[in-house]
């Protein structure tokens, strides 16, 4: 199973939540979710690496709730399988300001092992770290930075010491809550990122990232896919136009039965060009046609697709 490059937005309850199992995810999105944007319970233990969360002030809860068995009056088993053991590499999370309260950025509850490494976490209302006594997490080389509530249970213990979590300003562009292009989750060319980092393990699954946090200096793999971008969140990437006023796409992706082509699908407008653009990785895009004058009318491309995946854009000018 494949998780990656997925967005919840605007969810009346937790953004992510696992219930048991292993799977592994990358490039993971929880943005405005009413309660925690992240939940494991019931001894999950998959891999993950970049996740990406924001809160906004008013319904939220925790940044991340991790159950390693469930809650009360349920009786802790010390030891009982699975255990909840898994890692996230690479999380960047903005929580929902510094005013108010409540709003923790790791509640790790009841017999919980897992691993946070290389992680940005800012702007909680709440606690930096909540621990329960039956757990015993591995918290180290993260940023933490702007907290109103303080410390919490765990925080500068031996379970997530203060000496490898330092808090300090992550230098991140820029933060924005509202619909003005002005959140930039990137982090600045000086930022402590770049150092104290934990070296990515080489296993197949996880991506070298000499940083901390979910974004470096580059390119905001979260542009052109999300409602972030489409609702006009994100800062545009430097080599990106973002030119206001433009008519909104309605473009339409649809496969054929064996799923070796795609027919890419948009009404056009008369003053404008499209180009179809593909990626595999979001680290660069290929034209896939050369530019077509809009006539008003309904466009349709046939594009091939590889045996893995392809993700489409069509760019206006």
């Amino acid at each position: 199973t494949c998780i990656e490059y997925v967005e919840t937005y605007c969810i009346a309850d937790d953004g992510f939540e696992f219930f048991g199992g292993s799977v592994n995810t990358k490039y993971l999105i929880s943005a405005f979710n009413d309660d925690d944007a992240f939940d494991t319970d019931e001894g999950y233990n998959g891999k993950n690496q970049f996740w990406f969360a924001i809160q906004e002030p008013g319904k939220r809860d925790e940044g991340s709730e991790q159950n390693g068995q469930p809650n009360s009056p349920d009786v802790v088993v010390d030891g009982a399988t699975p255990l909840s053991a898994y890692e996230v590499y690479n999380a960047t999370f903005i929580g929902a300001g510094t005013t108010g309260s409540g709003n923790d950025a790791l509640n790790i509850r009841r017999h919980n092992f897992c691993k946070w490494y290389n992680g940005i976490f800012t702007e909680f209302q709440g606690k930096r770290v909540d621990i329960d006594a039956t757990s015993q997490p591995d918290i180290r080389n993260n940023i933490f930075f702007n907290f109103v509530g303080g410390n919490g249970t765990g925080y500068g213990g031996a379970f997530a010491p203060a000496s490898v979590n330092p808090n300090v300003d992550p230098l991140l562009n820029s933060v924005s809550r509202t619909q003005d292009l002005g959140l930039d989750p990137l982090v600045d060319a000086a930022s402590p990122a770049f150092s104290g980092y934990r070296t990515t393990p080489v296993n197949g699954f996880y991506s070298a990232a000499p940083y901390k946090g979910a974004f470096g200096t580059g390119r905001n793999w979260a542009q052109d896919w999300t409602a972030l971008s489409n609702d006009r969140f994100l800062t545009p990437n430097a080599n990106v136009s973002q030119a206001p006023g433009y008519p909104e796409l309605d473009m339409t992706v649809t496969s054929n039965a064996d799923g070796s082509t795609a027919t890419v699908a948009w009404t056009s407008v008369p003053s404008l060009q499209y180009k179809v653009q593909s990626t595999t990785d979001f680290t660069a895009w290929t034209d896939e046609t050369a530019w077509i004058n809009g006539t008003g009318a309904s466009v349709s491309q046939n594009i091939s697709v590889p045996a893995t995946r392809k993700v489409f854009r069509v760019v206006a000018r």
